[in-house]
């Protein structure tokens, strides 16, 4: 696939994130699936974030030359925005208390920028330290099983020391440890378009394959003193969302980074074909995509539960048809915009971020 150095979209990334996308979707949709859920889905569901993270910030290397720092910080306050709207609108809770992924990859890409031009090597280290870090920190502060989530129809302060541990230790996606993956994003995209060789490539290769094995043999094998899911160290549900990184632990994390470097080799090498550009056709859109399919579940899925008169949908494949139904809802607004860019190019900012470039 394309992986030269222009200002143009490269159709590997987005398949990229086209693929993170697909895997996102289920896993934000699990509040309407009935508990426990399989252990398969769960797994599958949990690394959508880290890519989403790493390829925002991998991004930034690709086109940082064609950007001034003000460009990045500018579109870190629009993510921001969106996200704190998000919170506000659609599930009326205060933005900043509940930690999400989009207040990660916002201030995450002015990083990247600031970043960009460091050695891969010593952003892999930066990025291991903050992992490392993150693990101290819980030890120390704790992890709430239950998120802090102040909704405005019930507002009042929360304690300044559990805000602060929200958005570093136990929010949804708190700084740490997800601030690694920027760094990590940072340095494995630097490599991949400007460094590619077919040693760069083989030893990326052995990397990623050593550290997914390492994570899942340490996530999925009873291991003492390991934190992991046969130990019953992780969450089996936090409200409803069932991703094996609550919390994120080191085995975790270290499968993360094996699954974000492979998944990128692989689909880096897969010729364009229809499947590729159907599923690049969601990368294309994925901020639209990622409004989309919550707005979607809130005001279509779970009404629809609702007036069956049940609490959750308990049938597999029920489930299946539903989040089939909420992409193809999803699929359809992004080729009505599609259609409407074509005639009238995004002009600002806030809407290249909505609808892409």
């Amino acid at each position: 696939m394309q992986n030269t150095l222009s200002p143009s979209r490269v159709l590997w990334i987005d398949a990229l994130r086209g693929l993170a996308i697909l895997l996102m979707i289920p896993a934000n949709l699990a509040p309407y699936l009935s508990e426990p859920h399989p252990l398969w889905f769960r797994i599958a569901g949990s690394y959508a974030a880290p890519m989403f993270i790493a390829i925002s910030a991998g991004m930034v290397t690709f086109r940082g030359s064609y950007h001034r720092l003000s460009y990045y910080i500018k579109r870190s306050l629009l993510v921001l925005l969106i996200g704190a709207l998000l919170d506000s609108l659609l599930w009326g809770i205060m933005p900043g208390t509940s930690w999400d992924v989009l207040y990660i990859i916002g201030p995450g890409m002015v990083v990247a920028y600031m970043a960009r031009n460091a050695r891969p090597s010593t952003l892999f280290i930066a990025a291991a330290a903050v992992f490392a870090l993150a693990f101290a920190v819980r030890k120390l502060a704790g992890y709430d099983p239950v998120p802090l989530e102040v909704y405005w129809s019930s507002f009042s302060w929360p304690e300044p020391w559990r805000v602060l541990r929200s958005w570093f230790v136990d929010g949804w996606f708190p700084i740490l440890p997800w601030a690694g993956f920027t760094l990590f994003g940072t340095a494995f995209f630097r490599l991949l378009f400007h460094a590619w060789n077919e040693s760069t490539g083989r030893k990326l290769l052995a990397a990623g394959l050593l550290c997914a094995a390492a994570g899942f043999f340490l996530l999925l094998l009873s291991i003492p003193l390991v934190e992991n899911i046969p130990g019953g160290n992780i969450i089996v549900s936090r409200e409803g969302y069932s991703e094996i990184f609550y919390p994120p632990t080191p085995a975790y994390l270290l499968s993360a980074v094996g699954v974000v470097i492979l998944a990128a080799l692989a689909v880096r090498h897969v010729r364009p074909h229809a499947v590729t550009s159907a599923v690049a056709f969601f990368g294309r859109y994925s901020m639209l995509v990622y409004i989309l399919h919550q707005v979607a579940g809130d005001a279509i899925l779970n009404p629809m539960i609702q007036a069956y008169g049940v609490e959750s949908i308990s049938s597999g494949w029920v489930f299946t048809a539903a989040v089939i139904g909420v992409i193809a809802f999803v699929a359809l607004v992004c080729f009505l915009a599609e259609r409407y860019k074509k005639r009238h190019p995004p002009k600002s900012l806030l809407l290249n971020i909505l609808f892409g470039r």
